[in-house]
């Protein structure tokens, strides 16, 4: 049976198998990118309550100049790092809080203030450095004042003027350096040189200087140096723009073209062109007469990171939507309740794009969505049960590209009894093949593993139960089975099938039974002995990959190690694992194996628990990488190689590059765009235009390695947390943090407090758990530490002394930020060994030596006296003695 297939895989793999067939042709033409016409598959990332917001609603997203996120909700202020939030919500009987948690809008003003404006209760300003909160009231006494308590988006433009939309009392401008005075902008329907709404929900500046606010009834430009207004209406009376509901809600403007406005309207995308006046609309999808499409509500328009020909809307009824301006068509991303990966809420109160290329998108009751349409890097083919022009459903344990560029995918059995699954890339056309126990010439029973494609076009297709001759033609099938061997019941099940090198007639076959030789044109099978003995096992190994080299010696991996069989089929061990020899393999089980042309010598083993092995033919020693080198799991499937000379692995927790001459691996996971995490063995195959194919249990990735989209953008990186004996240090007059962490330069501790611990993070949000750092503590670290994710460093018991903490981070493709973030940071001495500790020593040392001095005077003086008092005394006997005679 014969359908359409689905229209986005015929395009994501035309894309794939034509571009990557033109960037072969030459180093020097450009690197292909993805066609403006055709519309990526995305991938949305979902961040609301469980993730650490306040309150799901997304307002207004913007990002600072540190590059974190701020995001206005009805439950307060939030601050995102990619890890964790940070919300300010005003807190009763505190001052210094935010006025009101119901914020609209936010800017960051040029000295790094945040200005915020919220519901009902006015404009704030938030100081970064000590986190306290500037109120800016309506007063009705004082015409300087705020027009309204109820302020939509602040705006700060290049001369430093505050400029602050409202609802229903039109607009303020703060002047530079005027702190809390505002001149007021009001409308007057009947004066053509007022602004041209009382409500303004935007406000942007252009590249000549002029400002512009939209609103309920247009927009309107400003002259900052004339403060000439000038309305741009539709109707000549001002009460609709470009056809009702009249609300402008949002803007872009061009940054080539002097005067020209993308705009978000109640009724679609328009496109002004101030200098002429002229304008054009373009609907996602058509009215009903005067109704209006709900879907032609656009709230937010954003610029494509990459691509200046597309933008990307939302609204409460839109979803989001991708506009190609060269086409001028509409793509529109929606929630699909069968796919979590897909937009969670409809109704898109905001779009972001941030500097890492990521486009953030606030919704009213699902948080943020986040998605990097620069790196949609994978075409997916997978199953919906609704459609029938969708791959078989099931497990893909086999894949296949044939000569004509006709893709083969083959699966576990459906309940319809699909197993097989042919898409025509050419045509557009896809068919799928069932098994039927009641017909003999269907394939037989079972999963289906692994092809190859004679010389006549027909396919040879192992299954788990057999060997199978496809007629492409009469699309029957021939079935090949034979008895078992010694009691071998295995040999019907099959993992590899290749030709032998001196005749395409003769195919090695490798089954659970072992390895046999089979003639495609008698249909006999010779069964190959294999060294059962010697790897002390009763029936012999299940061969489980073959890979023939370039002296046509066949290497066959197996449950029991690897083995080296020559054209005559004589087999012996190459290597097995010895737990007492880590010259050895690492594991047994050998998924899949292959070899660099520039290392005839070398094979690369792919295990299903070791990791990655390099096996030396000539030496019969292996090497291991595994997990501690950088693997994500060490169960690995696929194993590929690409023009690069670099290795493509599939495993249990995604698909990993390796880069032989440096040893490093690249990992891609779901936040890379993966559909899945755990792939099949067997499911893999590269294409003769370089598309690499890997199956799991959600269907087929496919992918041009050397087309995989890097992130160019360094991560910013700040210090986020700063604690002693493991408690965060709280800013304040008391505290060794007087301003926020970011904000400090040094940090003074007594020696006392010399546990510390240092937090940070990189903001960059294109794969935040790909992000990795390196730190080092100056006068302490001998070098740079390698911490990987880990996002903080503890030093204790630190000596006295002067340091500099530095870190460093690199994004989730390897691009580094080496000027990171630093804080110096001062060890006091204990007590004993400062100044007025050595004074006071040597002070009671000489109070000591004092005292002992006078004591010892005092004992002279005493004993002096009392020989004076005895001289005195004898003296007067003798005196009396005299007198007596």
């Amino acid at each position: 049976m014969t359908f359409r297939i689905n229209h986005f895989l015929i395009t994501g793999l035309l894309y794939l198998f034509f571009s990557s067939s033109v960037f072969g042709q030459a180093e020097q033409e450009e690197k292909p990118t993805i066609l403006s016409s055709e519309a990526p598959t995305l991938r949305f990332e979902h961040i609301g309550l469980q993730e650490g917001m306040n309150q799901a609603s997304a307002n207004t997203i913007m990002q600072d100049s540190k590059g974190f996120l701020w995001i206005a909700t009805q439950g307060g202020l939030h601050r995102y790092d990619g890890h964790e939030f940070k919300v300010y919500k005003q807190t009763p009987f505190d001052t210094a809080s935010i006025s009101e948690s119901w914020v609209w809008g936010m800017a960051e003003a040029s000295n790094g203030d945040i200005w915020v404006a919220t519901e009902a209760a006015g404009l704030n300003r938030l100081d970064q450095a000590t986190g306290k909160f500037t109120k800016y009231f309506h007063d009705p006494e004082d015409s300087t004042s705020i027009s309204s308590n109820s302020a939509f988006m602040p705006f700060e433009d290049s001369r430093g003027n505050l400029w602050v939309g409202t609802f229903g009392s039109g607009l303020n401008k703060m002047p530079a350096g005027k702190d809390g005075t505002f001149i007021r902008y009001a409308h007057d329907h009947d004066d053509p040189t007022t602004i041209a709404s009382s409500t303004v929900f935007w406000i942007s500046e252009d590249q000549e200087g002029f400002i512009w606010a939209g609103g309920t009834n247009g927009i309107s430009r400003i002259n900052i140096d004339t403060e000439e207004i000038t309305r741009f209406l539709h109707n000549p009376d001002g009460r609709e723009f470009y056809g009702a509901p009249h609300n402008i809600l949002g803007q872009y403007i061009s940054p080539t073209k002097p005067g020209a406005l993308w705009l978000a309207t109640g009724n679609g995308l328009v496109y002004l062109d101030s200098k002429t006046g002229d304008f054009e609309r373009y609907l996602i999808e058509p009215n009903d007469g005067e109704n209006i499409n709900p879907r032609n509500f656009i709230h937010e328009i954003v610029p494509d990171p990459d691509n200046p020909n597309i933008l990307w809307v939302g609204g409460p009824g839109t979803g989001i939507a991708r506009f190609d301006r060269l086409t001028q068509e509409f793509t529109s991303y929606r929630n699909n309740p069968r796919d979590p990966n897909s937009l969670s809420d409809n109704f898109v109160s905001s779009l972001f794009a941030d500097r890492s290329g990521t486009i953030w998108a606030g919704t009213a009751t699902k948080g943020l969505q986040a998605f990097n349409p620069g790196a949609v890097n994978f075409t997916h083919l997978k199953n919906d049960p609704d459609d029938d022009q969708t791959i078989s459903p099931g497990i893909v344990w086999g894949v296949y590209e044939d000569k004509k560029g006709t893709l083969w995918a083959g699966t576990d059995i459906g309940a319809s009894g699909d197993i097989l699954t042919e898409f025509d890339i050419n045509s557009g056309n896809t068919s799928r093949y069932t098994f039927d126990p009641d017909d003999s010439t269907s394939i037989i029973f079972g999963s289906i593993r692994v092809f190859h494609e004679g010389n006549n076009g027909n396919f040879w297709i192992g299954t788990s139960g057999g060997l199978n001759l496809f007629n492409r033609t009469t699309k029957k099938s021939t079935r090949f089975r034979h008895p078992p061997v010694d009691g071998n019941q295995g040999r019907n099940s099959l993992f590899a099938i290749l030709p032998t090198a001196a005749d395409q007639d003769m195919l090695w076959i490798g089954s659970i039974g072992g390895l046999d030789r089979f003639n495609s044109k008698t249909g006999e099978f010779e069964h190959i002995k294999l060294p059962k003995e010697e790897l002390n096992t009763e029936f012999g190994p299940a061969v489980l990959s073959l890979h023939q080299d370039q002296d046509s010696i066949l290497w066959a991996g197996t449950t029991l190690g690897l083995l080296r069989i020559t054209p005559d089929g004589n087999a012996t061990i190459a290597s097995t694992y010895n737990p007492t020899d880590t010259s050895t393999i690492n594991h047994n089980q050998i998924a899949s194996i292959t070899q660099l042309e520039n290392e005839p010598d070398i094979l690369w083993l792919a295990t299903s628990a070791g990791g990655l092995n390099r096996f030396d033919i000539n030496t019969k020693t292996a090497k291991h990488y595994t997990e501690k080198d950088g693997l994500p799991n060490n169960a690995l499937y696929g194993l590929l190689v690409d023009s690069k000379n670099t290795l493509w692995m599939s495993s249990n927790n995604g698909i990993s590059n390796f880069d032989p001459a440096t040893e490093t691996f690249r990992n891609y996971g779901l936040d890379d765009g993966l559909m899945a995490l755990e792939y099949s063995q067997n499911g893999y195959f590269k294409g003769s235009n370089g598309v690499m194919y890997f199956g799991s249990g959600e269907g087929i990735t496919a992918f041009v390695p050397e087309q995989l989209h890097v992130n160019e953008i360094p991560p910013q990186v700040v210090l986020s947390d700063f604690k002693i004996f493991n408690e965060s240090v709280i800013p304040g007059p008391n505290s060794p943090l007087k301003k926020s962490l970011s904000e400090t330069k040094k940090i003074t501790l007594p020696y006392s407090q010399n546990e510390v611990t240092f937090d940070y993070v990189a903001l960059h949000f294109a794969n935040p758990a790909g992000n990795t750092y390196s730190y080092q503590l100056i006068n302490f670290d001998e070098s740079w530490v390698d911490a990987g994710n880990k996002r903080s460093a503890t030093y204790t018991n630190l000596p006295e002394g002067t340091y500099t903490f530095h870190v460093k981070a690199a994004n989730a493709d390897g691009i580094w930020n080496n000027e990171g973030a630093s804080i110096d940071l001062t060890i006091l001495p204990p007590w004993y060994r400062t100044w007025w500790a050595y004074g006071l020593g040597l002070g009671m040392l000489g109070f000591m030596a004092f005292g002992v001095d006078r004591l010892q005077r005092s004992r002279i003086s005493k004993k002096e006296l009392e020989r004076q008092t005895l001289r005195e005394a004898e003296l007067r006997f003798l005196s009396r003695v005299q007198f007596l005679r």
